[in-house]
């Protein structure tokens, strides 16, 4: 009598067991991915050199049930932005510093260049600080860097006025000696240093997501 009466309660105990097994093996993630971008790249004021920051991330994209309804949220970490500085003329580039994004800027992390102030060069990254929640002005918040010549990297509280700039705009500025301009994109840098001349590619991520040198043409 016990077990006709717990023989049905014990078979759909272990169906829902079952059940929730294969629900949680649904809720997947793909293979981590080390994704790597220039953010943006400018040029030093009367010199042909030039700043550069480089996001990178490893990321495991949902799959399965983690993907419903609206491709799911991946699983992010070891989110960083790397800065470099490089010299057209000498066609060199060299890795300054890195800074892993901190908490209360997960979410969304934007680098951004501001500029020069003597041979110190500033830079900012605004984020939010909770995953999956809505970003907007209200939540986004920006932390200041200052990148001095021997690599130290520093957080600041502001920048600072007056920061010097590359010329907005593509002919040469008034009173502008040492003309160059320049152009990213996701992997690349293509750099003018000719008045209307073609921009070239002189840097390129490499297979270790590393700014580098573009080898010349013979």
């Amino acid at each position: 009598m016990v077990s006709s009466i717990h023989g049905p309660a014990m078979r759909r105990a272990r169906a829902l067991t079952i059940a929730g097994v294969l629900a949680t093996s649904a809720c997947t993630y793909g293979p981590a991915q080390h994704r790597v971008q220039i953010e943006q790249a400018q040029v030093r004021p009367e010199t042909r050199t030039f700043a550069a920051i480089v996001s990178s991330e490893v990321r495991r994209e949902a799959t399965g049930l983690a993907a419903f309804p609206d491709g799911g949220s991946p699983k992010i970490r070891d989110q960083a932005v790397t800065v470099y500085l490089g010299d057209a003329d000498q066609h060199i580039v060299r890795r300054v510093g890195q800074i892993l994004i901190p908490p209360e800027i997960e979410e969304y992390p934007s680098p951004y260049l501001r500029g020069w102030q003597g041979s110190s060069l500033y830079f900012t990254v605004s984020g939010c600080p909770q995953r999956g929640a809505e970003c907007g002005e209200k939540t986004r918040r920006q932390i200041s860097y200052r990148v001095d010549e021997d690599g130290t990297m520093t957080r600041v509280d502001a920048m600072p006025q007056h920061l010097e700039r590359q010329p907005n705009m593509g002919a040469r500025a008034p009173g502008e000696r040492v003309y160059m301009r320049i152009n990213a994109t996701f992997d690349t840098v293509y750099v003018r240093t000719v008045d209307d001349g073609p921009f070239v590619p002189l840097f390129a991520l490499n297979r270790d997501g590393e700014l580098a040198p573009v080898r010349k043409a013979p």
